[in-house]
Order: C-alpha cells, then structure tokens, then sequence
C-alpha cells in the first residue's frame, strides 16, 4: 500500500476501515468493507497536503474528515472528492471527535479549533498557546480539553457547565453563591468569600471556552 499516513474506522460499521496513503507520487485512499480482506483505492481529487490525520463521521459513514498539511478537508461521498475548509489554522495536525464539544476538534499550528457538528466553519476555541497544538483529548468526566503543544508542554481548558462544577476546581475552599442558578432571562447575582485577604477575579465564559466578560478584578 506504499506509505500509509492515516487510518480510520467508520464508528457505525467495524468492518469498514480507510487508510490514506502516499504511493507512486500520488496520494491514494484505500478502503476497505470487509474488516481487511479485501480492499479498494481511488485517487482523491481536490485533496492536497500530507495527510496527519483521518476521521469518520460517527453520524454518517460516507463522510470523512483530513487533516493535513495544508489545512482541513472533507468528503461526504467516501473519499472520491474532497472539499478544503476555510480556516487560518495552517497544518492540521489531529482530528478528535468529541461528543462532549459537539464536534470535531482541530489540533493546528495556531491553536485549538471546533468544527461544530461537522457542518459550518470551524471556530477557534479559546486563547491560542503560541504553540502548535498537537493533540488533545478530553477527561473522562467531559470537562476539561487537553492540548499537548510542540516545545510549549501542556495546556487545559475548562468547558464544564453549571456553577457547581466550576466550584470543584478551585485550589483553596471558598464560598460561592449564584442566584438564580440556573439563569434563565434577566440578571443574576455572584457573590463569594476567600479563605484569606487577596485579590480575586471573577470573569465568564461561552462554552467554546472564550471570555465574554470580566465583572470583577
């Protein structure tokens, strides 16, 4: 099969595996429905860059995701054309779909991305480490993304929801009260104590982990 980059299961049927590859001066896609006995190739067209990484669609086995050198790219007809996704994230070097996220999150050279539900424009998630981002992976209670960064070690982001979850990450035991919780229209009011004189912050954040709003410094 020549030289083999990425390979990919299709969650919704086992015996369905692709394996993209670079052979003859080519890149090939081979595919294979039968767990491996067999397998077919075609030459994808619109597809370009080194290929980092592959993904299927958990929703849609004809849909599939590539990370390469050159960007994002996807294909809903199983590989025999694939589209580019617009983005300035450079060299995507992992894909990793996490239901937790709603989406496919991009490991890139200018930080952490969400494809939100496969469809759309990807979004940047959060602040961007200045790093590449290599890979990420999530906790396995689903509230913390972990981004491993070349030369720049490790980075996390808290993406939980609700005020009792966030209080559980503290480092010192305090006070916190939120009212009403949850908030569903109009105002709400925050009010906390500290274990000890010191300063403190209070700001809030989207679910794609970016601050909207610091009320307290």
């Amino acid at each position: 099969y020549g030289y083999v980059r990425a390979v990919a299961a299709d969650p919704s049927n086992p015996d369905r595996v692709f394996a993209m590859g670079y052979q003859g001066g080519s890149f090939i896609l081979y595919c294979t429905e039968d767990n491996g006995a067999t397998w077919s190739s075609v030459t994808p067209s619109g597809y370009s860059g080194m290929p980092y990484d592959l993904v299927v669609d958990p929703a849609d086995g004809q849909h599939l995701a590539a990370g390469t050198s050159s960007g994002l790219f996807h294909s809903t007809d199983g590989g025999s054309s694939w589209t580019e996704l617009g983005g300035t994230y450079g060299t995507v070097y992992q894909l990793y779909d996490s239901p937790a996220l709603g989406g496919l999150v991009l490991s890139t050279n200018a930080g952490v991305w969400i494809w939100e539900s496969w469809t759309g424009t990807p979004v940047h998630y959060g602040e961007d480490p200045g790093v590449s981002a290599i890979q990420c992976v999530t906790d396995t209670q689903d509230q913390m993304l972990f981004a491993g960064t070349s030369g720049g070690a490790v980075w996390r982001s808290y993406f939980g929801t609700g005020f009792e979850d966030a209080r559980d990450l503290a480092l010192e035991p305090c006070g916190i009260a939120v009212s009403p919780n949850p908030v569903v229209s109009g105002s709400l009011s925050i009010s906390f104590s500290l274990p000890g004189t010191g300063n403190a912050t209070v700001e809030v954040f989207d679910l794609s982990g970016r601050m909207v709003s610091r009320i307290h410094n």
